[in-house]
Formats: structure tokens, sequence, C-alpha cells
């Protein structure tokens, strides 16, 4: 699969625009902020943006990683936004139904998607993922030193 999407998805500027959204609540916890955890880029036009300044980032920083690393570098700022857009929108997706405080389609208010998948299913289901994940790349490695 991933040799399927190689120069065309950069699968690393997806996982973090995914991770980075949660600068929000560590933020709001740490300087003990008075707004909620998961408040404006949890939604969809913060992911937006987020999004877009994240891709814009890597479309700088990763020609100077590929060369550092010795790989060839063969993304567009397209292709990083989709993969950008795709990290950060299954990330509001995700935790939509987890929190009462997040308004994904803000500046409106209200969460259509509270409650609507039970969180053990979405746990089970990242944890399953990385698994699954952390398998398909042992293989992929192991396939590379035979």
């Amino acid at each position: 699969m991933y040799s399927l999407l190689r120069g065309r998805f950069e699968l690393i500027v997806t996982i973090l625009s995914n991770i980075i959204i949660d600068v929000e609540p560590f933020l709001v916890i740490l300087l003990r902020l008075n707004m909620p955890l998961h408040g404006p880029i949890h939604s969809f036009l913060g992911a937006t943006l987020l999004a877009v300044l994240t891709s814009g980032l890597a479309n700088y920083l990763l020609p100077y990683l590929y060369r550092f690393i010795r790989m060839k570098y063969t993304y567009r700022y397209s292709q990083l936004l989709v993969a950008s857009l795709t990290g950060t929108y299954c990330h509001i997706l995700l935790d939509a139904p987890l929190y009462s405080e997040m308004k994904p389609f803000y500046p409106l208010s209200g969460n259509p998607f509270l409650y609507t998948i039970e969180p053990g299913y979405i746990y089970g289901g990242c944890i399953f993922s990385f698994l699954v994940g952390f398998a398909v790349w042992g293989i992929w490695k192991l396939k590379q030193h035979i």
C-alpha cells in the first residue's frame, strides 16, 4: 500500500498534522487557559487553517529532510495539502463523537457527531490501527533485510 502511495501522498505530513492539532488542548492545560480543551482549532475551519500552515511548513522543510536522509523528494504542495487535510480532518472526525465542548462546524454551535460512536470503538479502532500499522512496518523492514 505504501509503495502505491509513494510519491503521491506524504504519510509523515498526515501523521504530523493529526498530532499537531492536539497542541491546542495541551496549551489550554499547560497555560491554564479559561477556554474549552477542544476549541476553534478542533473544528473543520480551524483544521483547514492548520493544514494550510502545516503543509506550507512541510513544503519548505521536507526537501532538506529528504536531502539529509538521501532520498529523492518528489512532492508538490497540493499533495502535501491533501495529506495534511486528511490528518486534521480525521482527527476532528475521531474527536467529535467524544467531546461535548467541540464545535466541528465552528463558528456554528453544537456538535452533531457527539455520542454517535461509542468511545470504546474509537479508542479500540485507534489501537487496532496502530498494531496493524506497526506489524506492516515490521514486515516491510524484515523484507528489506532478506
